[in-house]
């Protein structure tokens, strides 16, 4: 039962206070044992569907560190390219993010949609 159908349910004086608490409790449980293991990318054109093989996030990581050094980021007018250290604290902070990622159920992280087109990166 998700949040708002309890909190319906006390409106409507169907569920006591108290059993809406136990839910709510068994729903934050069961959503936490939910972790994420991959992203995943779908791609919907018209009424076909096509999606990618999950990519496991302990693959994602190593492969920003493998590809560190070659990776350009956008850098403004008259500002030299990022430092060696720069790289690495940018790394850092994307393995931050993933890890925190991998700590709450499944999501659509990235929706794109143009007319009958759409791409959807989620995490599985």
């Amino acid at each position: 039962m998700s949040y708002l159908s309890i909190l319906e349910e006390v409106e409507k004086r169907h569920l006591s206070v108290a059993k809406a608490i136990k839910e709510i409790e068994k729903e934050s449980k069961r959503q936490q044992k939910q972790q994420v293991k991959k992203l995943k990318l779908y791609f919907m054109d018209g009424k076909r569907k096509r999606s990618l093989p999950g990519v496991s996030f302990g693959f994602v990581k190593h492969f920003f560190k493998l590809c560190a050094s070659f990776i350009q980021l956008d850098v403004e007018e008259g500002q030299a390219q990022y430092s060696k250290e720069e790289l690495d604290t940018i790394l850092m902070h994307l393995e931050e993010v993933l890890q925190m990622m991998k700590e709450y159920p499944p999501l659509e992280v990235i929706s794109i949609q143009a007319k009958d087109k759409k791409i959807q990166i989620m995490t599985r």
